[in-house]
């Protein structure tokens, strides 16, 4: 971690957001910033094990040979027991801590370009969790995302709530794929974020119903479909929309039915909040699948689909050639 940020001597010299991280961190794992304390520990529970062992050792009680299929232990072997217990715990309480560092220092690059970040000091009860679980991570990939939510937390304490910490624990890294997938062709409500679904769309972009039963039971999605109801004025509206592209949805005052409806599985809180972490980008081959869909079940009114140059708020700003067109 000094080869990142630094010690405690030059903290002065970092910027806002990285001496928040260094304060939430150390109030998270207190002696993050001194790896040879780990060592300290491992080294003391090692000669707890040795006085243990050298008790066993002692005791003439202490079962040997092998006996009706069982093994059991010769006191001979007690002391090399101990010693590959205690490397064992070293071990891992070493590995959990390059595991810590490793999140800490992506966490770092993701607040270097912050020039300035709340001064709402981050919970510490959720910094004692996030570490805890954090520390058990060791692929690249996936401590990018906890860096990101570290990092997100840092910059909006209360971004990310304990459960959704919980949820990030058991994501598989399946999961985070097809998640990353589902993202790719979401489309946004006042719901938040919510995936269209019907089947044969889902299925012609690779997901099927075991997914969202995965991504359910990862605690991400809804599996059960609910519909949403949207009322079309004779004026344009804009009706369905992602990050990117808008559907612009005009009424027909001769036609009886003024109000659209179409099926779609909902995100939990965890997925609505780990959303905001992801890098995608939303597709325009499903958005147009999505709104021909919307339009042949929900005839009399005019689509039509563009590119979104600038949006704020409820105020959107694109370019008028109808991309449903092509």
């Amino acid at each position: 971690m000094g080869d990142v940020l630094g010690v405690a001597e030059v903290a002065n010299a970092l910027s806002q957001p990285l001496c928040k991280l260094i304060e939430a961190v150390c109030a998270g794992c207190g002696k993050l910033y001194e790896p040879i304390h780990v060592r300290r520990m491992a080294k003391a529970k090692a000669e707890e094990l040795r006085v243990i062992a050298e008790a066993v050792y002692k005791n003439g009680d202490i079962p040997i040979g092998h006996q009706e299929g069982i093994v059991l232990i010769d006191s001979q072997d007690v002391q090399s027991l101990a010693q590959r217990a205690a490397g064992r715990v070293k071990y891992q309480e070493l590995t959990k801590q390059i595991n810590i560092e490793s999140i800490v220092r992506d966490a770092a690059v993701e607040l270097q370009q912050e020039e300035n970040v709340p001064d709402t000091p981050v919970d510490n009860d959720w910094m004692m969790r996030f570490f805890d679980y954090a520390s058990g991570v060791s692929d690249e990939d996936v401590q990018k995302t906890w860096a990101r939510v570290l990092a997100g937390e840092i910059k909006q304490p209360g971004s990310f709530s304990l459960r959704t910490v919980d949820v990030l624990r058991f994501l598989s890294k399946r999961d985070a794929v097809l998640f990353q997938k589902v993202n790719e062709m979401a489309i946004l409500s006042s719901r938040g974020p919510i995936l269209y679904s019907d089947g044969n769309i889902l299925q012609s972009n690779g997901i099927d119903v075991y997914d969202i039963i995965s991504l359910a039971d990862a605690g991400l999605l809804s599996a059960e479909s609910l519909v949403q109801s949207i009322y079309i004025e004779d004026d344009k509206k804009v009706s369905l929309h992602n990050e990117k592209y808008v559907c612009l949805i005009k009424g027909n005052s001769a036609c009886k039915n003024s109000t659209i409806k179409y099926g779609f599985y909902s995100f939990s809180r965890a997925g609505r909040e780990l959303r905001c972490i992801l890098d995608f980008n939303s597709s325009l081959e499903s958005f147009l699948q999505i709104v021909r869909d919307v339009k042949h079940k929900n005839s009399g009114f005019s689509y039509s689909v563009h590119e979104v140059s600038s949006q704020f708020e409820n105020t959107w700003n694109y370019n008028p050639y109808d991309l449903l067109k092509d």
